[in-house]
């Protein structure tokens, strides 16, 4: 037994059967149109990645223009991840045909027939499932996946001999079909998407006429040779396609800019009572030897390394919380002072604004004049951070790690 699925969700309710079914990746696809925003790209992850992994390692800064840039771009960049998925599994068009090399026939259905003449038709598929594709385009409107499938699923259950069966509405596209049942006949020596068929009927629930008029060499539309009636379910394409045009993507792109500041979690901390200065030795001391690939010792267990002797650092690290307008404006005085020489500045928030969002913040970073990152759990540990503001600078290789009293500071 053969099943395979593309994110429906519906294999552990087929598993126990012989049921083969294969549903193309557009499907989901469309039965998650609705949610494209959250499935395809939260705003939250270009945030982490722009904030908190660069605040880690204290290298290049994001400022609010950049942000703002990317936020406003949530649009544009959902929308081609959209013209991408269909470019990689786009229905009926050469790369998503290819799958079907070794169908012969095409067996066009829908539940308009009635569960009697899909039956029929499903068993004569069965009977070489290798071959012989049977296909729906769509699923009944209102209807959602896999529910939808459901009622085929039930017919095909009672089958001797179940087929190979296909959600695919580019199928219906690719061959004109727009009545059931109608049997197409295959190529084999042309690529699917490079031809149109040998031979096409309406109105048939099995192949032997199709096959008969092959022989005698007629190919092309054979006609209407029985009763056919209109196709039940809505192409999933255009399903999707309306469902699509009906989302406000300016408000959804509104919505997830501002739910960013809703899912921040902060590092908060109290502030500093009194003006304390600690000194903090970065040094560590192996516990083993160090030694090269050939087993050559290069370094003794017990040997202690100071990171301040290999490598300067040349950061002076104000953390602070900028919703304390104390705090800020102490910060900005302090950042008066200081000169090239002095290091590198970088600015670490505790907590940010939320009620004033993405205003606030770039008000903030534009009147500090360098961007401002969020404080995270390592940088705490790192210099043992307790209260804010506290600077941290380098200082006869140690670090100096000072905690200002702002109240003590403005008397």
């Amino acid at each position: 037994m053969h099943i395979q699925f593309s994110d429906l969700g519906v294999e552990e309710m087929l598993k126990a059967t012989s049921f083969i079914i294969l549903v193309t990746l557009l499907t989901s696809f469309a039965s998650a149109a609705e949610t494209t925003y959250n499935d395809l790209r939260k705003l939250k992850d270009f945030s982490d990645k722009s904030i908190e992994s660069r605040g880690s390692d204290l290298l290049d800064g994001v400022n609010a223009d950049k942000i703002r840039s990317n936020a406003n771009s949530y649009r544009e960049d959902a929308l081609a991840a959209l013209e991408s998925m269909k470019e990689q599994q786009p229905m009926g068009e050469d790369q998503s045909l290819e799958k079907y090399t070794e169908v012969d026939t095409i067996y066009f259905v829908s539940m308009s027939l009635g569960e009697h003449s899909l039956l029929r038709i499903f068993e004569e598929a069965g009977r070489d499932r290798n071959s012989n594709l049977v296909v729906i385009q769509g699923i009944k409107d209102g209807a959602k996946l896999p529910a939808g499938l459901q009622p085929y699923y039930d017919i095909v259950e009672a089958t001797d001999n179940p087929p190979t069966f296909v959600l695919d509405p580019g199928l219906f596209d690719k061959f004109g079909i727009t009545k059931v049942p109608a049997i197409v006949r295959l190529d084999k020596t042309k690529p699917i998407f490079d031809q149109s068929g040998v031979a096409k009927v309406y109105g048939l629930e099995s192949a032997n006429y199709l096959n008969e008029q092959i022989e005698k060499g007629n190919h092309g539309d054979l006609g209407v040779k029985g009763s056919i009636v209109k196709i039940e379910e809505p192409n999933l394409i255009d399903v999707m396609k309306a469902k699509l045009n009906l989302v406000d993507w300016e408000k959804k792109k509104q919505a997830a800019v501002e739910n960013y500041w809703k899912e921040q979690k902060y590092n908060k901390l109290p502030p500093a009572s009194e003006s304390v200065t600690r000194t903090l030795d970065p040094s560590v001391i192996l516990t083993e030897e160090l030694t090269d690939s050939d087993g050559v010792t290069i370094l003794e267990k017990g040997t202690v390394i100071n990171p301040l002797e290999k490598l300067p650092f040349n950061r002076i690290i104000f953390v602070f919380n900028p919703t304390r307008k104390a705090e800020v404006d102490f910060v900005m005085s302090q950042l008066e002072d200081l000169t090239l020489q002095d290091g590198r500045v970088v600015l670490i928030a505790s907590e940010f604004d939320e009620s004033g969002g993405w205003d606030w913040y770039e008000n903030i970073t534009n009147g500090f004049n360098r961007p401002l990152y969020k404080l995270l759990p390592d940088i705490i540990k790192r210099w043992d951070v307790r209260y804010t503001p506290t600077i941290i600078r380098s200082e006869n290789k140690h670090f100096r790690i000072e905690e200002v009293s702002v109240e003590e500071v403005i008397q």
